[in-house]
């Protein structure tokens, strides 16, 4: 992350924003109009509104500038030049409202066009250009002195991006981009807040990341929650003041400023640096907002705060890499611990139900079930995650396999598990019917697992928008050309997975390609764990299975037993193996992903002897 003024200070305690000029000043002046054409008109009252923002605790306040994309983007020849006199008039209004001696960011406020021309296709008209527009407003701002440029409320990424990539040519100033989401984690152009803010935090360019508007912050923290914190930005957090009542075409909210400040100050311990209002928050909210930031920065020292910036942090989680083996040890009670329970082939379920019962008491966080892999039928995933979600109330995720059924059977299935409360899904494109089943039994096929979450974001915002799925996809870390699976994986968190679950990792090589998708991507990630239990079960993976690499040196290990046939010896070296690959992943997994053979859970046990679990550790939805 680069330096500047603001990151340094936001570093070091919370920046306190504005809340929404707008709103503001149409509830003060219902009479006037436009907002930013005040910045000529009236610029006295542009005057007293910063500064009763700013009297309220705010120490970074935003130009009043935010409607002038949208007045670009189809302008008259006669009003270009004076949107650029309103754009240099806001600038100073904002300085004269800082009184010398206090330090207050001025932001130059950049929102997004006019909707209609987003997708314009004029040539050679400059008005019809996004990325021109923003350029052309960036550059007014920087001549004029802002400290920093604050583009909001966007839903799209791409023009953001060549702006930004324009704009470090020529000026290396703070630059802060925000996204509007709904409340199911979507923008207006129904993309992905968090599979976008990955491409925003991927850009070396862009200073802080963020959401603001669209939604008030009860439920932004829950979108907040389910993505992943870019830890290589500064990050902003801009909620509405409520649930906005229109009335006379102006946005207003209910007084809700102590239930405001409560929700907003959550964040704080979860790495976010800039607290602020959107549409609705009044100076009343700032104050509240101030207040309740800065009661709990004085009760707790800021360094315990906010983890070091770094691509190696999952959310909510640190690790000393310093750290004793016992120290590094207790951190894995911050990580998710996820078991895969096969389904039988046939309808006796007594052990399965039995190892359920045992993960359950060992604290495992979630249980998934394969759907009949490898071609051959066993009791649908489906069906037994909702019997063992019933009778253990531990969260049961079933995988979803797109080999044996087509869209119409897919969705009507995952319509059938929602009904049934579940909520988390595995997608896997599935693996190829065995050779000797082919002559009776056809593939469908009829998307792999990328399309299928296409077809399960679609129902999210269709069928399921009132408490909508979460799905995560399969990761293998053993690929050759690791590239083309961190493509993948970009497209699958671009499709909507929010977590991914790697295939069994035994090597240094599949460590390395972890840590380099964890590092490229953001995902959240679990990384695979299987216990082999002897060199019989280790041969059988090595031979029978595809995607898992068991390698010679593995095999080698259970041949140094004195005993072949001490069956206790033999578990041991496959937890040690395990073990060791925890202590490899630690600093940078989410959580980790248990195997087991011939449903010896107990095993679990051995593996986590020394980490202490805590309950209700789960992976953001």
């Amino acid at each position: 992350m680069r330096t500047t003024r603001l990151s340094a200070d936001a570093v070091r305690k919370p920046i306190i924003c504005d809340g929404a000029f707008g709103t503001y000043f149409r509830s003060l002046y219902p009479d006037n109009g436009t907002p930013e054409l005040a910045n000529l008109d009236y610029p006295d009252r542009v005057v007293a509104i910063h500064r009763a923002y700013i009297d309220s605790g705010a120490n970074l306040i935003r130009t009043n500038t935010f409607g002038l994309s949208a007045m670009l983007s189809n302008p008259s020849h006669e009003m270009i030049d004076r949107i650029a006199e309103l754009q240099i008039a806001a600038v100073d209004a904002a300085r004269s409202a800082v009184s010398s001696g206090h330090h207050v960011f001025i932001a130059g406020n950049i929102g997004p066009v006019a909707r209609p021309m987003r997708h314009s296709r004029r040539e050679n008209d400059v008005s019809g250009d996004p990325v021109e527009i923003y350029v052309r407003q960036a550059e007014i701002f920087i001549h004029a002195g802002v400290d920093l440029l604050w583009f909001e409320s966007f839903s799209s990424v791409d023009a953001i991006i060549s702006t930004v990539q324009r704009i470090r040519e020529s000026s290396d100033c703070h630059i802060q981009v925000q996204l509007a989401s709904d409340p199911y984690g979507f923008t207006e152009d129904g993309l992905l807040v968090a599979s976008l803010m990955n491409r925003l935090a991927a850009e070396d360019s862009i200073d802080g990341v963020g959401l603001n508007c669209g939604i008030a912050p009860g439920l932004m923290m829950n979108v907040f929650k389910r993505m992943q914190r870019p830890r290589n930005k500064i990050f902003s957090l801009i909620p509405n003041a409520g649930f906005p009542a229109f009335a006379r075409d102006v946005a207003a909210a209910e007084e809700n400023i102590q239930f405001f400040a409560q929700k907003l100050s959550e964040a704080l311990p979860l790495g976010v640096h800039i607290f602020g209002g959107c549409c609705g928050t009044t100076p009343d909210y700032i104050r509240a907002l101030s207040e309740s930031i800065h009661s709990q920065v004085c009760s707790a020292d800021a360094s315990d705060r906010t983890e070091p910036m770094g691509d190696n942090h999952s959310e909510e989680i640190s690790s000393d890499l310093g750290a004793s083996g016992a120290a590094r040890q207790s951190s894995l009670s911050k990580k998710l611990i996820a078991a895969e329970l096969a389904p039988p082939f046939n309808a006796d379920i007594n052990r399965l139900m039995e190892a359920a019962a045992d993960y359950k008491k060992i604290g495992v966080d979630m249980i998934t079930f394969p759907d009949s892999p490898s071609g051959r039928t066993r009791v649908d995933s489906i069906a037994m995650a909702i019997k063992v979600f019933r009778d253990f109330g531990i969260e049961s995720v079933p995988h979803i396999c797109c080999r044996d059924k087509n869209s119409i059977g897919l969705s009507a299935q995952l319509l059938g598990a929602y009904v049934n409360n579940l909520r988390r899904f595995l997608v896997v494109t599935g693996d190829k019917v065995p050779i000797e089943l082919r002559h009776t039994t056809q593939a469908v096929f009829d998307f792999d697992s990328v399309g299928m979450m296409q077809v399960m974001s679609e129902m999210n915002r269709n069928d399921f928008a009132s408490d909508p799925i979460v799905y995560g996809g399969a990761l293998n870390c053993g690929r050759r050309n690791i590239e083309v699976e961190i493509r993948r994986v970009l497209r699958k968190m671009q499709a909507g997975a929010t977590f991914f679950i790697t295939q069994p990792i035994f090597e240094a090589r599949e460590i390395e390609n972890l840590r380099r998708v964890k590092a490229e991507t953001g995902a959240q990630i679990l990384c695979g764990l299987m216990i082999l239990v002897s060199k019989k079960n280790a041969l059988f993976i090595k031979n029978e299975v595809p995607g898992i690499p068991v390698t010679d040196a593995i095999l080698d290990r259970f041949d140094l037993l004195s005993d072949p046939l001490d069956r206790s010896a033999a578990e041991a070296v496959g937890v040690l193996m395990c073990r060791e690959v925890v202590e490899k992943t630690l600093e940078f997994v989410d959580g980790y992903y248990f195997s087991i053979p011939f449903f010896r859970s107990y095993l679990l046990r051995d593996v986590l002897a020394g980490f202490q679990l805590t309950e209700g550790d789960v992976l953001p939805p």
